[in-house]
């Protein structure tokens, strides 16, 4: 049989990483409620596509260092983007499911500020309960022990990593452009401020922002790279407290280029749809979604 390409099984490994954090983030939940049953369903859903994602077998060039020669480029951007697509759908499917719940009750909002309290709603919840599963991982890989686990500083290092600053707003808040732009900068501002649960001048920031990139795949691109590469150092820092173990720095570095490299493709691709498909945010620099095979069972 044909060998599949680097992109076609980014994709492949991209699914099986998505699934296996959201295992990590249901373990963490079962030991949070004390639940042995939900725990261990968590664990075995992780392990299963740990070790499907190991089948598909690690990336010809997968991370910035292993480009060596004009010929790995191809490659290393092939398995980004195609790592890229799977890590869309978290945040596709948690903003449907929002609007679908709160159409069922009745309460779809007709006014700006429903509309943008309802996109924050749907892409914070899928966001935290996914990086609460990255930091358990991240937990496991620092303390070279499965069965490691500080639940609670899982869950206060998912919640801190989903919540709103410059970078994060702007993502979730494009598709609405058209909207706040008639709406007018005052009273956008208030909403997003109120919403997001930040300072006005970090409001107006996102506000200007979001008007003056439009459809700049670029600039939504570079932004998702600095919320990856944030979001990649919170990850290993609160491991590292929790555990007592510390990375090197080499590995830090590391880690958070490519984490920040793959935010940079996954907001690409972001850009590229978000008009259609709605707010979504991207999980692929996160290095639980790059690395899994190579600490699979």
């Amino acid at each position: 049989t044909q060998e599949d390409s680097e992109f076609s099984k980014g994709i492949k490994r991209g699914f099986n990483n998505v699934q296996a954090i959201t295992g990590d983030a249901i373990s963490v939940m079962g030991q949070l409620f004390g639940s042995d049953d939900i725990e261990q369903y968590g664990d075995a859903v992780s392990l299963k596509n740990r070790i499907e994602a190991a089948n598909v077998g690690r990336a010809e060039v997968a991370r910035i260092e292993d480009v060596n020669s004009a010929e790995d480029i191809g490659p290393w951007v092939a398995n980004q983007f195609g790592q890229a697509i799977p890590s869309l759908f978290p945040g596709v499917a948690g903003g449907l499911a929002t609007r679908v719940a709160f159409g069922l009750a009745g309460l779809t909002p007709t006014t700006a500020a429903g509309k943008i309290g309802l996109t924050a709603l749907g892409a914070f919840l899928p966001s935290s309960f996914l990086n609460t599963g990255e930091a358990a991982r991240k937990q496991k890989e620092l303390a070279n022990d499965e069965d490691f686990s500080d639940p609670v500083q899982a869950l206060k290092t998912g919640l801190v990593t989903g919540s709103f600053d410059v970078v994060s707003i702007v993502p979730i808040l494009r598709p609405l452009e058209p909207a706040l732009r008639k709406i007018g900068k005052t009273k956008a501002v208030d909403e997003i401020s109120k919403t997001f649960d930040v300072d006005k001048s970090v409001a107006s920031k996102a506000f200007d922002t979001i008007l003056s990139i439009g459809g700049n795949v670029v600039t939504a691109a570079a932004l998702e790279g600095v919320t990856e590469a944030a979001q990649e150092a919170k990850f290993i820092k609160d491991a590292e407290k929790v555990t007592g173990n510390q990375m090197t720095g080499a590995k830090f570095k590391s880690d958070v280029i490519n984490a920040g490299l793959g935010g940079v493709f996954g907001g690409a691709t972001y850009a590229g749809i978000t008009s259609t498909v709605g707010p979504i945010l991207d999980r692929t620099g996160d290095s639980g979604l790059r690395d899994f095979p190579d600490n699979s069972g």
